[in-house]
């Protein structure tokens, strides 16, 4: 049973590969094109996520849609926990064939969890939709494993140092998500486009890798424990549930409206959320991989990149007509649109936060990502409570939850720092670690 491969693992996986050695101007060149790349499949990923709500809201009556919403966000939530599960392994392995070999693991305990991840996302739909649609019933269970293999297949691409195909996989399925957009089918046409899409997508991946799913490895790897893994899924679990109990507490305080601002607000900052889960897709294993001695130094210029970026989205909303907006929040946008300020304050929080945690989870210490993960829900939920009290206004709510992450971005920042120095000087792995495979490079239950 596995808790991490320690960094020991790492640094004979790097003395062999050379990749935390000086490297030639041409390679670098190269690494920075994959990276492109791989921000570009990013991008990608979130486009068919937007397309695949615009195809299906395009071609079914209201009532259909939002149970199609419903489904899609069970979906949604449940790959974001295989991404910090499984993804984070993929992005953790210590060279591109035993990223192959981890994902052809994980790819057979996805086989071997479907039932799982169909009954989970089935259930609900059952329960709260029309019982007599088995039809989408069996659609949308479906669609929860053909939908995480895919991303997996992203990760493993990714990590394979071959962001092509990923990119490739994920621009056919929204040229076949588009297509149907275009010709407007029924509401079960648009969801037959939608996994006919992804099947193609999964195929283009997986193929090209050879990934083909290893069933008795699989089976393993749901008996193992990832701790670096488990860290990172719960905190976007902590972090999403700390979020929703503050708007939750802004929509019994100040209304409705004022949650919808709230909410209307961070999703203008998409661009930047592009670039936090670009973080764990290309950028982990490259940090991961370097020498434990330039962790610090990357980390930073990560950070100063990220927060770059945050503020220049920043400055384009602070100046957005008001016609611009209205597009894109229609009737909310005049009430977003004064919680915008403190609403970029809070992201460019989050991106300086985002790049220390990358830091922690390059350095696999899964129980602290946990901890800070926490704490970052608890201050959100803390802070929604003090914005009720204090002042009850959205302009209060979008206060808080700006406070709440410059606090945990400290809280973040200081804990990394702290890893940093604890683990430096010790040769034999992070502490608390068990010891090495015998098949360096590869994690047990892979």
């Amino acid at each position: 049973m596995q808790v991490d491969g320690p960094e020991q693992t790492g640094l004979r996986t790097r003395a062999r590969t050379g990749t935390g050695a000086a490297r030639p101007t041409g390679s670098r060149r190269t690494d920075h094109i994959r990276r492109l790349v791989s921000l570009g499949d990013q991008v990608l990923s979130g486009l068919s996520n937007f397309l695949t709500i615009a195809l299906v809201a395009r071609s079914s009556t209201p009532g259909e849609f939002g149970r199609f919403t419903l489904a899609y966000a069970v979906v949604l939530t449940l790959l974001n926990l295989v991404r910090g599960l499984w993804g984070t392994q993929i992005a953790l392995a210590g060279s591109p064939i035993a990223a192959v070999r981890t994902l052809r693991s994980l790819l057979g305990a996805t086989v071997l969890a479907a039932p799982v991840m169909m009954a989970i996302v089935s259930i609900p739909v059952f329960v709260l939709g029309d019982r007599g649609e088995w039809s989408f019933v069996v659609a949308i269970a479906i669609s929860a494993p053909l939908v995480c293999a895919q991303d997996l297949c992203r990760y493993g691409a990714v990590s394979c140092d071959r962001p092509a195909i990923a990119a490739l996989s994920d621009g056919l399925w929204v040229l076949i998500v588009l297509i149907g957009y275009v010709f407007r089918p029924a509401e079960a046409g648009a969801i037959a486009v939608w996994l006919g899409g992804g099947v193609l997508a999964l195929l283009v991946a997986a193929v090209p890798l050879g990934a083909l799913p290893s069933l008795p490895r699989g089976w393993r790897a749901l008996r193992s424990w990832h701790a670096t893994g488990a860290g990172v899924a719960t905190t976007n679990i902590a972090i999403q549930v700390g979020s929703y109990a503050a708007l939750a507490i802004a929509a019994a305080v100040a209304g409705t409206a004022a949650a919808g601002a709230l909410r209307g607000a961070s999703s203008v900052m998409a661009p930047v959320n592009t670039l936090l889960g670009f973080l764990t897709l290309a950028l982990l294993p490259m940090v991961h991989r370097r020498d434990p001695a330039q962790h610090v130094g990357v980390v930073v210029r990560i950070g100063v990149l990220l927060l770059g970026a945050a503020a220049a989205w920043s400055a384009v909303l602070l100046v957005l007509p008001r016609s611009v907006g209205g597009l894109l929040l229609g009737e909310t946008w005049p009430l977003a649109r004064h919680i915008i300020p403190w609403t970029c304050l809070e992201y460019m929080c989050i991106a300086i936060g985002a790049a220390a945690l990358l830091g922690i989870q390059a350095r696999q210490a899964g129980g602290l990502l946990v901890k800070v993960g926490l704490v970052g829900a608890a201050l959100l939920a803390v802070g929604g409570v003090a914005a009720g009290v204090l002042g009850g206004t959205t302009t209060a709510f979008a206060i808080s939850q700006a406070t709440a992450a410059a606090v945990g971005t400290a809280a973040i920042w200081a804990a990394y720092l702290h890893l940093t120095r604890h683990s430096s000087g010790h040769t034999g792995g992070t502490v608390g670690a068990t010891p090495p495979s015998t098949d360096p490079g590869i994690p047990h239950g892979a």
